[in-house]
C-alpha cells in the first residue's frame, strides 16, 4: 500500500479535475449508454445529478489512463481526454468492451482470458491516443485525430472496416474479439513504420 502513495498523490489532481467532466466528453455510443443508464436510475428513484455520476463510473475509470498519457505525452490531461473518447468512439471501443462482457465466464479460465482482453483494449486505446497527440501539436482533438489518421489512411481503413464487422457480429466469441484487439495493434505497428 505505501508503494501505491506517490502514484495516487501524482493522479489525484487529474482525476479529481477530469471526472466530472466525463459525461460531456463521451461521444455517440458511449454517450447513449450513459444517457440511457442515467434514466433507468432515476426510473429506479435516484436523483438525476447522482444517477449521472453513478452512470458515469465505469468511464471514470478511463481517466487513470488519461492522467498517464498527460504525463507521458505532456499534454494537458484535458486535451488528451478529448483525443481519448474521440478515439474510442471512432475505433468501437465501446462495442468491443461490451461483446467482452458477453463472452463466457464459466469457469476461471474464460474469467481470466475476458479480463485479459478488456486490459488489451484499454491498453490499446491508450497507445494509440498517445500516438496521435504525438504525431502533431495541435490543440484541436478532431484535427488531431482527422491529421493522423488522414497520414495512415490505408492503415486506418483496414482496421475500422475490420472492428465494423466484429461488433456487427451478434455473437462474437474470444477469437473474433482478439481479431479485433490485433486490427488496434497493427493499425499502431502500421502507423509506426511508417
Amino acid at each position: 500500500q505505501t508503494c501505491a502513495l506517490p502514484i495516487f498523490s501524482r493522479l489525484a489532481p487529474t482525476v479529481q479535475a477530469l471526472s466530472p467532466l466525463v459525461p460531456g466528453l463521451l461521444q455517440g455510443v458511449e454517450r447513449e449508454r450513459l444517457t440511457q443508464r442515467s434514466q433507468d436510475f432515476v426510473a429506479a428513484g435516484v436523483p438525476a445529478d447522482l444517477a449521472t455520476h453513478i452512470a458515469a463510473l465505469l468511464d471514470v475509470f478511463s481517466v487513470l489512463d488519461i492522467s498517464e498519457i498527460a504525463t507521458r505525452v505532456a499534454r494537458p490531461p484535458e486535451q488528451v481526454a478529448h483525443v481519448y473518447f474521440q478515439l474510442s468512439e471512432r475505433y468501437e471501443i465501446d462495442r468491443l468492451l461490451g461483446s467482452i462482457t458477453a463472452l463466457r465466464r464459466d469457469d476461471r479460465w474464460n474469467t481470466l482470458a475476458r479480463a485479459a482482453m478488456r486490459a488489451d483494449v484499454y491498453a490499446a486505446l491508450a497507445a494509440l491516443t498517445a500516438r496521435v497527440l504525438r504525431s502533431s501539436d495541435g490543440d484541436d482533438a478532431g484535427a488531431l485525430i482527422a491529421e493522423w489518421e488522414r497520414q495512415h489512411a490505408s492503415a486506418v481503413d483496414l482496421a475500422q472496416q475490420t472492428l465494423k464487422e466484429i461488433v456487427a457480429l451478434a455473437d462474437a466469441d474470444l477469437a473474433t474479439l482478439s481479431v479485433a484487439v490485433r486490427a488496434i495493434r497493427s493499425l499502431l505497428a502500421r502507423s509506426e513504420r511508417r
